[in-house]
């Protein structure tokens, strides 16, 4: 087999002297010839050059998880994933160049939470960074229609020409909205009880809106004609066991609430949205209601009287209209009806006959017209979260069955036109239709991509792989005196630790590890002049401790770690030349360890909490060669430890908290050799405290926020004289804050978001909030005031030294800034990060502080996608991170420092 080697056509030399117009090129051991070709002009006079493509196959294989495909008729959106965009939405027409990315809602590969998805006529609608979305399928006709604070938005139904949706806020009034796809027709139609908690679904029966509300005080039907006055109440109702089905210009749903009535236990109700039309339509002895399913004017849906086992019923909307429709198994052990299938009038469904084979039935609501087409059984395992079971195609139905092998299989409701179409060697799920082609998600072991078919076998196949497999994925980049040391995953198949001086000659691997996926090192910590890591052998499930200063006798197995969760950065602390680490046994749990990079010096400091239970919960900072963690010693609970490598040095700091429970440090930062810290100790909720190492001086700095709720300051970073960080004090929101390590001089810098809203909300930090960085005297980060969107700020620790810097995506919409750490490069205090500014994807910029120094360094993807460059890190005299040039998959590059300039 051929494999294709992806070629670089533009040296790097060439490329500086257009962008620069220097005489003289940098020295090749810098600057080696692996430059791309650029498609379009460069912003800014950088030169980046990619180091080594470590995987250099281009083949097929990778995974971007379509999903929630939804069909405007000639065009169908979906959500995928990937390694550039994270999930974000995408289209097809049914062809391979029709499929494409719509829009990067947060440009860079963390993906928009994109919850809901629906058409309406050729628009669609979306929920994507807090705000209300629509599109035609172009990147400039896709637009946020209306943003919302904080809120989620969800239950999209389409009805009457206008999408309703529901609305609310963590412990705030549920609203339900209309909105006719503009900024003015987006209108809050009515405010919802609080007591009576968010809709749980929306139905449209008709032209009328349906809600079913559950809270604490049960659940409430409600109809709507899209007016405020015409939002009311119809009934209490028992909560629904699953959405509800409309079907003959009626709602039904099936409930069992013994509270609202214990007699009744389970039972299907309709309601024609009058008090008196909502009602029980079966007794107490029927039950196990499932797929409830509208067929025209008749709901079908499976269940069990008791005497015959789950059968096929029906329902016209009255009680005597509710009976089962035929008894198909012949006995009380049922036919298990299953996977049914709306076609026309007809339902095509899964049921056992009375010889106990399963196979497709049909039936119109009678029992003379239910009948068996055939041996194959529809996949029964129902829809999966995000997909469809089935498609309508014309006059057939598409469906998956597993008769004899995967397949897609098509029926007209007659024994004649129910044939297998394609054989595949995976799962399909997720159809729908477009342009007289049904898409679907194809699964097997190695891949999981969009498919399409016409119906035949040479007509179905990929329809596009959005995530080729040609990546080597560089992560864990860490600088070890002037070496990179970085994990990778060579020809797609085989994962190493690397090491890298920024030349393709000194870019070599330093160990195998094993194949990509299964083995590989965790999270890389450096220490002395060397990095630890652990990974775990495939098909066992111990990890491995190792440490490597980047040549084969400096790299060594250190220790064989038992269940340990994968050590990774926050259980693996460098201090000095030593490793701290907490390393879990059975028979004592997870206890603090240290290493000194040989097997011998590789040992327990202290066993804090004997038995099985562990003593170590997380590691904060060091001062000095002392690190503080939280411990549990059994007695005092989650509490300050200090540690100097030895046992008898491993102590409890204070007991903040008296009892088992403990205070909970976390947040830390060195502060001119001494700790602060968030807990919530002395009875507060958590709060700013800070210590030397003693228990006389380990004490709280202020109590921000009075009570149990607390401030929870976080982010802590010192910028020369200042503690900076974020807290919420209950009136202004997660906001900037500032210390001096006193009371007094602990104060609130600015209200950067007014009121009570919150200008970091946002975060990839994993704490809620995003980071914030010391850079030339001034403190830099990533905020969002609520008119802007996230965007990049500073502060001097004024108020009036606290602003923008620059809109970079200009409007309420995020330039993803934060996503990536800010970098320092030079002694100007400038500095390198990852934003958008929506005229392209996720790319490199520069900032000096000031708006007219920040600027778009290079544009790497030359292309709406973005290169989308991640895990910045100084090395030697490079810059390196992690990006994808739209050539050779998410490699490692480079760019000199020498090169970078923040005058135009």
């Amino acid at each position: 087999m051929n494999i294709p080697i992806k070629q670089i056509p533009f040296s790097r030399t060439l490329w500086l002297s257009l962008l620069l117009g220097c005489a003289s090129p940098a020295p090749e051991q810098s600057a080696p010839e692996q430059a791309q070709t650029p498609t379009r002009a460069q912003p800014l006079a950088a030169a980046p050059w990619l180091v080594k493509d470590i995987n250099e196959t281009t083949t097929n294989g990778g995974n971007s998880y379509p999903r929630k495909f939804v069909s405007t008729g000639t065009t169908s959106f979906f959500i995928a994933a990937t390694e550039n965009t994270g999930y974000e939405l995408w289209k097809t027409d049914g062809t391979e160049a029709g499929t494409t990315l719509v829009r990067d809602f947060i440009p860079g590969p963390d993906g928009a939470p994109i919850e809901e998805l629906v058409t309406l006529g050729e628009t669609a609608f979306l929920n994507a960074t807090t705000a209300l979305w629509k599109s035609d399928g172009t990147p400039t006709g896709t637009v946020a229609i209306k943003h919302f604070t904080s809120s989620r938005l969800f239950e999209f139904t389409p009805c009457n020409g206008a999408l309703y949706f529901a609305a609310t806020d963590n412990g705030t009034q549920p609203t339900l909205w209309k909105s006719d796809g503009t900024s003015a027709g987006t209108v809050q139609v009515a405010a919802l009880p609080l007591e009576g908690g968010p809709p749980e679904s929306i139905s449209c029966v008709e032209g009328t809106l349906f809600l079913i509300t559950s809270g604490m005080n049960g659940s409430t039907l409600w109809k709507s004609d899209g007016t405020t006055v015409g939002t009311v109440q119809v009934a209490r109702v028992p909560k629904p066991q699953s959405p509800p089905v409309v079907a003959g210009g009626k709602l039904f749903f099936a409930a069992f609430d013994p509270s609202f009535d214990p007699v009744l236990g389970t039972a299907l109700w309709r309601s024609d949205g009058t008090a008196a039309g909502t009602v029980p339509l079966t007794n107490p002895n029927t039950y196990h209601f499932s797929s409830l399913t509208g067929v025209g004017e008749t709901l079908f849906f499976a269940a069990n009287d008791g005497l015959h086992g789950r059968e096929l019923w029906r329902s016209d909307g009255t009680p005597e209209g509710t009976e089962m429709v035929g008894n198909l198994a012949a006995g009380a052990s049922g036919s298990n009806p299953s996977a049914f299938m709306a076609l026309g009038d007809t339902l095509l469904f899964a049921a056992s006959g009375t010889d106990g084979s399963r196979q497709l039935w049909r039936s119109d609501g009678t029992t003379e017209g239910t009948l068996p087409l055939g041996q194959v059984v529809p996949h029964e395992d129902g829809p999966v979260e995000g997909y469809q079971a089935y498609t309508v195609l014309g006059h057939r139905v598409i469906f998956p069955a597993t008769y004899n092998g995967w397949a897609l299989w098509a029926s007209d409701g007659t024994p004649a036109g129910t044939t297998r179409l394609v054989e595949l060697n995976g799962q399909p799920r997720g159809y729908v239709s477009v342009g007289g082609r049904v898409v679907f998600t194809f699964v097997n072991s190695s891949t999981e991509e969009p498919w399409v078919t016409d119906g035949t076998q040479a007509g179905t196949r990929q329809l596009r792989d959005l995530q080729p497999a040609n990546s080597s994925n560089p992560s864990s980049l860490v600088d070890v005196e002037g070496t990179l040391f970085f994990s990778a995953c060579e020809f797609g198949s085989i994962r190493e630790l690397w090491k890298s001086d920024g030349t393709p000659a000194g870019t070599q691997p330093v160990m195998t590890t094993g194949p990509c996926g299964l083995e590989r090192p965790y999270d890389i910590v450096p220490a002395g002049n060397a990095v630890f890591f652990s990974f775990s052998r495939y098909g066992r499930s111990d990890y491995q401790l190792w440490r490597s200063d980047g040549t084969g006798p400096g790299t060594r197995q250190l220790l064989a770690l038992q269940q340990s969760s994968g050590l990774g950065a926050g259980s693996m602390r460098g201090v000095g030349s030593t490793l701290f680490f907490s390393h879990f046994e059975y028979a004592r749990g997870s206890e603090l360890w240290k290493s000194d990079g040989t097997v011998a010096g590789t040992v327990l400091v202290k066993d804090i909490r004997p038995g099985q239970f562990s003593g170590v919960h997380g590691f904060l900072d060091s001062v000095g060669n002392t690190l503080f963690f939280q411990g549990d010693d059994g007695i005092h609970g989650g509490e300050l430890w200090k540690s100097d490598g030895t046992a008898e040095g491993t102590v409890l700091v204070k007991d903040l908290h008296p009892g088992a429970l403990g205070s909970a440090p976390s947040h830390a930062a060195n502060f001119h050799g001494t700790l602060f810290f968030s807990a919530a100790g002395g009875g507060l909720g958590s709060e700013l405290w800070k210590s030397d190492g003693t228990a006389e001086g380990t004490v709280l700095v202020k109590d921000l926020r009075p009570g149990a709720e607390g401030s929870n300051p976080a982010g802590l970073t010192v910028v020369e004289d200042t503690l900076f960080f974020f807290a919420n004090d209950g009136l202004y929101g997660s906001e900037l804050w500032k210390s001096d390590g006193t009371a007094e001089g602990t104060v609130r810098v600015a209200d950067i978001a007014p009121g009570s809203k919150s200008a970091f909300y946002l975060s990839n930090t994993g704490d809620g909030r995003l980071p914030l960085y010391a850079i030339g005297g001034s403190l830099y980060f990533a905020a969002n005031d609520g008119v802007h969107g996230q965007e990049l700020w500073k502060s001097d620790g004024t108020a009036e030294g606290t602003v923008l810097v620059r809109d970079i995506m200009p409007g309420p919409d995020s330039s993803s800034v934060g996503t990536t750490a800010f970098v320092p490069v030079g002694t100007q205090g400038a500095f390198v990060f990852s934003a958008s500014n929506g005229l392209g994807g996720m790319e490199l910029w520069l900032s000096d502080g000031t708006s007219e120094g920040t600027r778009q360094l290079l544009d790497l993807a030359g292309g709406y996608l973005g290169a989308s460059p991640k895990q910045l890190t100084l090395s030697g005299p490079n810059l390196f991170f992690v990006a994808d040039d739209g050539v050779y998959g998410r490699e490692l590059w480079s760019l000199a420092l020498m090169a970078l300039t923040v005058s135009p």
